[in-house]
């Protein structure tokens, strides 16, 4: 289930770049991206108010989907250390020996 839904939010991801990317460039080069007319439903004059539609669904998609993903791996009891992928326990400080602890508390 977990693999499902990191799936779906790489999608998504992408997805919501290209459509941003697509968006941006239309300021920039006009309906050239495409080859297709400026009579077109995506980059006609309503295009702009269909892709601002598109990126606000995308979006909410994506932010569902986070939540459900650390929802998910919260349930499961996965536990993610900086330096330490895939779930492990980072190392325990060493600790020190009793000659050494007693040399500190008599000053030595």
């Amino acid at each position: 289930m977990l693999t499902f839904f990191i799936i779906i939010h790489v999608f998504l991801a992408l997805l919501l770049l290209l459509v941003i990317l697509l968006s941006v460039s239309r300021g920039a080069t006009g309906s050239s991206f495409l080859g297709g007319s400026s009579d077109s439903l995506i980059l006609g004059p309503a295009g702009d108010v269909f892709l601002k539609k598109v990126v606000i669904v995308l979006s909410i998609a994506f932010v569902i989907t986070s939540i459900t993903i650390s929802v998910l791996i919260k349930r499961r009891g996965i536990k993610f250390h900086a330096g330490h992928p895939g779930g492990q326990r980072a190392p325990a400080v060493a600790q020190q020996s009793a000659p050494a602890a007693a040399q500190q508390k008599t000053g030595k």
